[in-house]
């Protein structure tokens, strides 16, 4: 397993994504093999893990469920993106937030099943919205880092991929847990990780709200 791509099981990757856990597992490991994505890691003992890339990639079919497009559909715009922007990722791909044609029209040779959704004009403002808070990698047009919530990053370069708070890098699950651990008390815990209260209030609400959409 290479370090710098993230890691994340399937319901860390589904609840990060905003999807439910059992899309996750059809995209990515679907009943036949002929409809399966390339994956960036092998299953062990039946065991996914998603890379960063993935993650995002899972936020983007959720997305695209929400408009009423069905799976075979979105593997087959997958197949078809990526063949044209050269990537395995391109759900990941910068080009997705402006090619409004690419997603619509599906292939070259003929369409995907469009719902009238996709074909509303605020079509790709939801699409930003799905993916606001995403930097891309200039070279690449990857995404290379995303800001999840106001303090709290998602940067696979860091920690594994796991949500981080913004100033000092810290897990904001170990900070949500030092918080509780010691009475909910702010100024203790950012003193302890020689952090800022903002940062800890920061991990805390992410964490609460994860917890919430769980």
């Amino acid at each position: 397993m290479k370090l710098g791509k993230g890691v994340y099981d399937v319901a860390e990757a589904a609840r990060l994504a905003d999807v439910a856990p059992r899309l996750a597992r059809r995209w990515f490991a679907p009943a036949s093999r002929s409809n399966a994505v390339g994956r960036d890691y092998e299953s062990v003992d039946g065991h996914l893990a998603m890379s960063f890339l993935e993650l995002i990639e899972l936020r983007v079919v959720g997305w695209l469920r929400a408009q009423g497009v069905a799976l075979g559909d979105i593997r087959q715009l997958h197949v078809v993106l990526g063949k044209r922007w050269g990537t395995t990722h391109p759900f990941a791909h910068r080009r997705l937030l402006t090619e409004r044609r690419a997603i619509i029209d599906g292939s070259e040779n003929g369409r995907v099943g469009r719902p009238p959704a996709l074909a509303r004009p605020d079509a790709m403002a939801s699409l930003r919205r799905r993916l606001r808070g995403i930097a891309y990698d200039a070279d690449s047009n990857l995404a290379r880092r995303w800001c999840i919530a106001p303090g709290v990053v998602i940067d696979p370069q860091l920690r594994f991929g796991k949500p981080i708070v913004a100033h000092g890098g810290i897990s904001t699950l170990i900070l949500y847990r030092a918080y509780v651990a010691n009475r909910e008390d702010v100024a203790f815990v950012a003193r302890l990780f020689e952090t800022t209260p903002r940062a800890v209030r920061a991990a805390v609400q992410f964490e609460r709200d994860w917890a919430d959409a769980a």
